[in-house]
């Protein structure tokens, strides 16, 4: 409603209000940046398969330098660098609670 972003872990936020339901008057972000991943979003006929405890990663033009996997929490999986391959293969992974991060450009 004031258009003010306060940072909660410098200081607790407080604030007065008049009687009333206002469902749009805050927003709750977690980074001041816009999440994304505007290199992942530039790759072009890159296939992602997953099977139970395995990631396959394809590129089928430019050969892959770097791959990072991270869980729903954030947390880094695997980092993977200085690869030179179309194809990765990781295994022992759990698949399913992973995101991918692939890089097939120097």
């Amino acid at each position: 409603m004031l258009n003010v972003i306060h940072n909660l872990r410098t200081a607790p936020y407080n604030f007065t209000s008049v009687l009333g339901v206002f469902n749009d008057r805050f927003v709750l972000r977690y980074t001041n940046n816009a999440l994304g991943n505007d290199e992942f979003d530039s790759l072009q006929n890159v296939v992602v398969t997953t099977q139970t405890q395995q990631i396959t990663i394809k590129s089928e033009i430019e050969k892959i330098t770097s791959v990072v996997v991270y869980d729903l929490l954030g947390r880094e999986l695997v980092n993977k660098t200085k690869l030179n391959d179309n194809e990765i293969v990781l295994s022992n992974i759990n698949a399913k609670k992973s995101s991918i991060n692939c890089k097939n450009y120097p």
